[in-house]
């Protein structure tokens, strides 16, 4: 608090100070001094002739008593009178000191016998104070005193009224607000508040942006920076890493034959160069099936779907997803029991390599067993067909003569029967059966 006395109060108060210092007596005699006497007259003697000397005058009477102008003392703590001729001075029952009353000094003036007391008077705590500019006090008064302060409840700009004037940052640790993203607790020392800061380790959120491998952490020292994050990967992506290496995104491709989903009929996928195909190897394909250079999964056809397929019964041919199949051979075809590289169709190459028994003759003709002529044919089939070079039971009728299926050579050259003329020297049998072709037991 200011206690402001203005200097004028001061210096009105000063003569009141010294008039009830000063003049300390009850009665005051106000007299004149006596007047000078006069020149006495001479005597005349005849024997001698001088005059002798006389007796000198009475001296005049002083001066008279006061008038009430001439007792005033200035104390407003006395009651000034003039009685006969006397100043007398008492004390004041009751009087107005209101023209000595500092306004907001909380006190009022009082008179102590015939003293004035100003500072010193009685409290006055319906005075008001001017505004002091102090926050943390109060513009009243209390017991006589000006500016009594805040209690310790009270909010001040930086923080509480410390119950004695000031403004502090901090009573107690409650003071100190909320503690923060990274403040780990706080302290009121000596009214300030003490923060205890979170370690630079701590995580505080994302940095807004997904995928950069960086996020927001404490810096140590109750602020937030930018660091690494390896958690905050990249979006995933088919066929592509999604990962961090010490804060930067690693978005490269991943290694090839990596498991995808190609959304084709297979099983899965497989990733080559960043892209999600069908296989890279037939590990990506279903069982059984082969991975294409177009990786693409292929379903190869069994040998002899893929030998029908090519028209071959031997030799190699395709299955159809780029690789290839022998087909199972020529075994006892009557073609011959090689395989014709030139067509991979069952055959012969040299005369030697035909049996009359087994396949269409003993020659080989064009490539395939058969015969020239008659000569080349065994007795099971005795008759060389000029057209396909081929032996067969019969080329016309006579070499049907008496044989008991028929004695008609019928157009795929075996004996047989086509009327019941045809089956009157088999036997007792005299009747065709249409039906086969042979004539009936």
């Amino acid at each position: 608090m200011i206690h402001r006395t203005t200097s004028a109060a001061l210096v009105a108060l000063l003569p009141i100070f010294v008039a009830g210092c000063t003049i300390d007596f009850d009665n005051y005699l106000s007299t004149g001094g006596g007047g000078v006497g006069g020149q006495g007259g001479g005597t005349t003697t005849t024997t001698t002739g001088g005059g002798g000397q006389g007796t000198g005058g009475t001296g005049g009477t002083g001066g008279g008593g006061c008038v009430p102008a001439d007792c005033d003392d200035g104390n407003l703590c006395t009651t000034d009178t003039c009685n006969n001729g006397v100043c007398q001075y008492e004390a004041a029952g009751d009087p107005d000191l209101s023209s000595v009353d500092v306004a907001d000094d909380c006190r009022d003036p009082v008179c102590v016998g015939t003293m004035l007391e100003v500072a010193g008077g009685a409290d006055d705590d319906t005075e008001i104070p001017a505004d002091d500019g102090v926050e943390c006090t109060q513009n009243t008064c209390q017991g006589g005193v000006p500016y009594p302060p805040e209690p310790s409840t009270v909010s001040c700009a930086t923080g509480k009224c410390n119950g004695n004037g000031a403004c502090v940052s901090c009573i107690d640790a409650g003071d100190c607000g909320a503690l923060g993203a990274c403040i780990a607790s706080f302290a009121c020392t000596n009214n300030a508040c003490v923060p205890t800061y979170k370690p630079d380790t701590t995580k505080v959120s994302d940095d807004g942006t997904n995928g950069n491998c960086k996020a927001t952490f404490c810096d140590g020292n109750g602020g937030m920076m930018t660091g690494n994050d390896d958690s905050d990967t990249p979006a995933p992506s088919v066929c592509h890493k999604n990962a961090c290496n010490a804060g930067v995104p690693d978005t490269g491709n991943v290694t090839d034959g990596t498991g995808c989903d190609d959304g084709g009929a297979e099983a899965g996928g497989q990733c080559k160069t960043g892209s999600c195909v069908d296989c890279t190897t037939s590990t990506g394909c279903s069982a059984g099936h082969t991975c294409l250079g177009t990786n693409m999964c292929c379903s190869p056809m069994d040998i002899p779907t893929a030998c029908a397929a090519a028209g071959k019964v031997c030799g190699m041919v395709s299955n159809g997803c780029g690789g290839m199949v022998t087909c199972p051979g020529c075994g006892s075809s009557p073609d011959g029991t090689d395989c014709v590289s030139s067509n991979s169709a069952c055959g012969c190459n040299m005369d030697n390599d035909c049996d009359p028994a087994t396949q269409w003759g003993d020659a080989c003709v064009s490539g395939k067993c058969g015969c020239n002529d008659s000569g080349d044919c065994d007795t099971a089939k005795p008759d060389c067909e000029t057209t396909s070079h081929k032996c067969v039971e019969c080329s016309a009728p006579a070499t049907c003569a008496a044989n008991v299926k028929g004695e008609a050579c019928l157009p795929t050259f075996v004996c047989g029967c086509q009327t019941n003329t045809d089956c009157m020297n088999v036997g007792a049998a005299h009747t065709c059966n249409m039906g086969t072709g042979v004539c009936n037991p």
